[in-house]
């Protein structure tokens, strides 16, 4: 369980912008959550690294901001099926 005394947000973009940097890392996308209710503020519990690194290299990169895990997204997920059009979508902005 994490902590109730998490990194900063500055902490969060500050790490995720070093590990973007590398030439090993193709890109981070951060997974926005819906509302809970109308009073709250969207939120993010889940970061895709789009990398061929190693989770123990990564784990290491991101050790500071304390995840829950670090680990590879099995291929056959939803959120995988996100990223294919993320990447897609990247491709053809990039022409």
């Amino acid at each position: 369980m994490q902590s109730l005394l998490h990194p900063r947000v500055d902490k969060f973009y500050r790490t995720f912008v070093e590990v973007r940097s590398r030439s090993d890392v193709q890109d981070v996308l951060v997974e926005i959550e819906d509302l809970v209710d109308e009073r709250s503020w969207p939120f993010s519990d889940t970061v895709f690294v789009l990398t061929p690194m190693e989770a123990d290299t990564l784990r290491k990169l991101v050790a500071k901001l304390k995840p829950d895990e670090v680990g590879q997204f099995p291929s056959d997920s939803t959120p995988n099926a996100v990223l294919r059009e993320c990447l897609r979508n990247q491709r053809h902005s990039r022409r």
